[in-house]
This record gives structure tokens, C-alpha cells and sequence, in this order.
């Protein structure tokens, strides 16, 4: 590769970073209606873009510490984009070193981000739904008016879905899943990245998981 060659490659590339940043600093200064509104347009997913860039399928990843508590060992999610309002197949398995109990005194703090024009932005905190802390973890879980209380996966497969959860392990073998979709307005096709940290009532961390998923309509 000739010098001339390389120093236009360099150019270009400086060229796209500068207008990606200049993208990701005014789209974080508009108002809120405004980034919604930005935030609910349909993507095109990443990997179908010309050429492909990541993320390329669904992943979790540890953002925590080996010597966190409470462990997610291996998760699984298809189809891969997920169609909002129909099944999907989810497995998972891990294990809980430290009881939750079923106390107000538990945090969570979550952060989740849509790609936008190639940024991820974090969508905000709106009637307890986004990038939210939450500071009584329990009061997020409640069992379902049907029976059982939990869903039939859950249930055929002794996994808890209110405080408290007990130390153990646990896991889920493939099984089919009916995702619904609960009509939030920046939910709309495109790649999403979701942070969840977990935090005991002396603040210690027990957990930090970070996924990322692609939504499709089709």
C-alpha cells in the first residue's frame, strides 16, 4: 500500500470520527421530546448495514468482578434479531453465592442504550422505565395474577421470580417464550445495549451484567 494510499485512508477516517463525535455531542444537548423523538425512529441493524460493523449477534458479558456473588454462566437468546410480540427460545445458567433477601434496602442501576446514526444513546429514565436506579429492587418483581404465579418455564423448572431468591444454582434448558411487546415509543427496530448493576443493602456489589440485543419487526 503506497503512502499516498494510506495518508487518504487516514484522512477519511479522521473524517468519519469527527462526524460521528459531533453526532454523539448534539444528539446528548437536544431536549428530551426531541432525543424521543430521535429515539424511536427504526434503525437499521448494524449487521445489515453496507459494510456490517458490530455488533453481529446477541451477547452478555460480565462488567463486574470474578468474585461477584451472583453469576450468569452462560445465556441464550433466538431468534437473533428478537420479534417483538412473538416466542423466542432463551436458556440460561448461573448461580446465586448470596441470598436476596426479600428486603426495600436492595439497589439496582440500570442503563440501557440504542445505536442511533452509529452512537449508542442512553435512553433516559421515563415513569420508571430506561436508564433508572432503582433503589428498592424487590418492589420490581411481582408474581402474575395467573397460574402459576411465575409462568409454567419458571415454575417446571423451580426458578423464583419474586424476593426472595435463594442462594443456588439455576438454570433453563432451550424453551420457547412469548415475548409481548409493551408499546414503549423508542422500542422500535435497532441494536441495544443494556447494563444492570445489583447492589446489597450495605451498597457491596453483587452483580453487573451487560447485554446486547437487536430488535426487528420481521
Amino acid at each position: 500500500v503506497s503512502t499516498q494510499s494510506t495518508g487518504k485512508m487516514n484522512k477519511i477516517q479522521l473524517f468519519v470520527l469527527i462526524v460521528v463525535l459531533v453526532g454523539a455531542i448534539s444528539i446528548r444537548t437536544i431536549d428530551q421530546e426531541t432525543l424521543m423523538q430521535l429515539l424511536s425512529k427504526p434503525q437499521t441493524l448494524s449487521r445489515n448495514q453496507n459494510p456490517p460493523t458490530a455488533p453481529f449477534q446477541m451477547s452478555f458479558s460480565n462488567c463486574g468482578g470474578s468474585t461477584d456473588p451472583e453469576k450468569l454462566s452462560a445465556l441464550s437468546i433466538s431468534p437473533d434479531p428478537i420479534v417483538l410480540g412473538n416466542n423466542i427460545t432463551i436458556s440460561f445458567s448461573g448461580s446465586i453465592g448470596d441470598t436476596v433477601q426479600n428486603l426495600a434496602t436492595y439497589s439496582a442501576e440500570v442503563y440501557i442504550y440504542k445505536k442511533v446514526l452509529g452512537v449508542y444513546i442512553e435512553i433516559p429514565c421515563i415513569d420508571n422505565v430506561g436508564s433508572c436506579t432503582y433503589t428498592d429492587f424487590c418492589s420490581l418483581f411481582h408474581p402474575n395474577e395467573d397460574d402459576p404465579p411465575c409462568g409454567s418455564v419458571l415454575d417446571q423448572y423451580k426458578i423464583p421470580c419474586v424476593c426472595p431468591f435463594p442462594a443456588g444454582s439455576y438454570s433453563i434448558p432451550p424453551s420457547s417464550v412469548h415475548i409481548k411487546d409493551p408499546g414503549l415509543s423508542w422500542l422500535t427496530n435497532g441494536d441495544y445495549k443494556a447494563q444492570g448493576t445489583l447492589l446489597d443493602p450495605s451498597k457491596k456489589r453483587l452483580a453487573c451484567y451487560q447485554v446486547e440485543i437487536s430488535l426487528s419487526s420481521a
